[in-house]
């Protein structure tokens, strides 16, 4: 193994749905605020402050943390692997490649 680290992978395009979700609930809780048109005034406030925060909930819940490992084969190629978090891997370590359908594992 020649080298590792750590990388954070952000997911693909939004859904919206957290937006919507956030929407909806920010926009339920502001229409309890006063009454008339100051509660007409918070339920778009609350629905507003609601998709934003249920935008920023959806990226983040996104997020996923792996490892890039660096592997030089016999052959002397060099491969980088993406491979999640959990088993521990060092520079310097042996690892065995096994690939099923096409998709690579590493492990000690």
């Amino acid at each position: 193994m020649t080298d590792v680290r750590d990388v954070t992978m952000h997911g693909g395009h939004a859904s919206g749905l957290g937006s919507l979700i956030g929407s909806i609930l920010g926009g339920i809780a502001g229409s309890t605020i006063g009454s008339g048109n100051g509660s007409v005034v918070a339920s778009i406030g609350g629905a507003v402050a609601g998709g934003i925060a249920g935008g920023y909930l959806e990226q983040a819940a996104s997020v996923r943390r792996s490892v890039e490992v660096t592997v030089r084969l016999n052959s002397n190629e060099q491969r980088t692997y993406s491979v999640e978090t959990g088993e521990t891997f060092r520079i310097g370590d042996t690892v065995r490649i096994t690939t099923t359908n096409g998709i690579s594992h590493l492990s000690h």
